[in-house]
């Protein structure tokens, strides 16, 4: 099984480098690298319904501690579950990233100077 997997492999390479230059080669060696030390681990689908640890909103939001402590003093509600980690609801971290990311006074870089400029003509 192993040994078919290892041919199997090796065609596919040898056909793929088949009258590639070095550039090519350079990219299909870094891809196939990066293939390799790829994480093995099945991402998560963000669910409005469930409950989330810490280091599960870390992982999944791609945010740092600190800035959880800070969504957290911004109002993020947590939920005592009675148990020494700490929970979020989904829904909840949801609502709280739309309002962080798409604030409604939000109106854009320079949009006071250019609405100043267009009432002088």
């Amino acid at each position: 099984m192993m040994q078919e997997k290892i041919e199997e492999f090796t065609n596919a390479v040898n056909s793929a480098v088949e009258g590639a230059g070095p550039e090519e080669l350079r990219v299909l060696l870094g891809r196939a690298l990066a293939k390799l030390l790829e994480p093995h681990v099945a991402p998560i689908a963000w669910e409005a319904h469930r409950t989330y640890t810490r280091e599960e909103t870390i992982a999944y939001w791609r945010i740092s501690p600190n800035t959880l402590l800070k969504w957290q003093n911004d109002g993020l509600p947590v939920l005592n579950l009675g148990t020494k980690e700490i929970h979020y609801y989904g829904q909840d971290v949801i609502d709280f990233t739309r309002s962080k990311v798409a604030p409604t006074s939000h109106r854009g870089r320079g949009a006071s100077k250019k609405a100043g400029k267009q009432g002088k003509k």
